[in-house]
């Protein structure tokens, strides 16, 4: 099996991805309310990618630094955390799409968009609730 690249760092910088996890989150959230379902997808991918960097960060102390966003989850298989299996299959789901909202050649649907925002926000919550980081002072 191919091995993932990977960026060693302290522990304690998960909070810098983990705040911009929070910050793709509310902005996916307001994109779905003002019907932009194109940018609530791009941030629902954004929102997946910056939550693992903060767990794997906060758990594993590295950081993928893979072109492929997906190889994150291969440093998921090894940990033992309640939810996790079920969690990467959300992350999945998300980033398999990755390529599509942000450079194919349609638009969005708001099917696909709004099912992106739900999974990513289950990924954000799980992250949230391992890590035990409370909402920062901007959080809705």
């Amino acid at each position: 099996m191919k091995e993932t690249s990977v960026a060693p760092l302290p522990r304690e910088k998960f909070v810098v991805f983990f705040r911009r996890a929070e910050e793709a989150s509310r902005t996916m959230k307001s994109c779905v309310e003002a019907r932009m379902f194109n940018s609530a997808a791009i941030e629902a991918v954004q929102t997946v990618i910056s939550a693992l960097d903060a767990f794997t960060c906060w758990s594993l102390g590295v950081k993928s630094t893979s072109q492929n966003h997906l190889d994150v989850l291969r440093l998921l298989r090894g940990l033992a955390e309640p939810g996790l299996d079920a969690i990467r299959r959300q992350a999945e789901y998300v980033l398999e799409r990755k390529t599509a909202v942000q450079y194919g050649p349609a638009l969005v649907e708001e099917r696909t968009a709004r099912e992106m925002v739900l999974r990513a926000e289950r990924v954000f919550d799980w992250v949230t609730e391992r890590t035990h980081m409370p909402p920062s002072s901007g959080a809705a």
